[in-house]
């Protein structure tokens, strides 16, 4: 399912970033997803509607 996210998985923004879940969290009826960029650890957060909507899921043999 595209909108399960659990933490360590890894997801690929529209330029070819690699981003991995660090965190979900529920907070006042919201997900929040804590993630950060792979090639220079920077981390971000969003709602988890905004999140599937901005990355896809991918498998580690994909990141090539």
């Amino acid at each position: 399912m595209q909108n399960k996210v659990e933490q360590g998985e890894v997801w690929e923004g529209n330029a070819r970033d690699y981003f991995r879940v660090i965190d979900v969290v529920d907070l006042e009826n919201q997900t929040w997803v804590h993630y950060m960029r792979l090639k220079d650890h920077y981390e971000y957060s969003c709602l988890k509607e905004s999140f599937t909507h901005r990355f896809r899921k991918v498998l580690l043999d994909e990141r090539r």
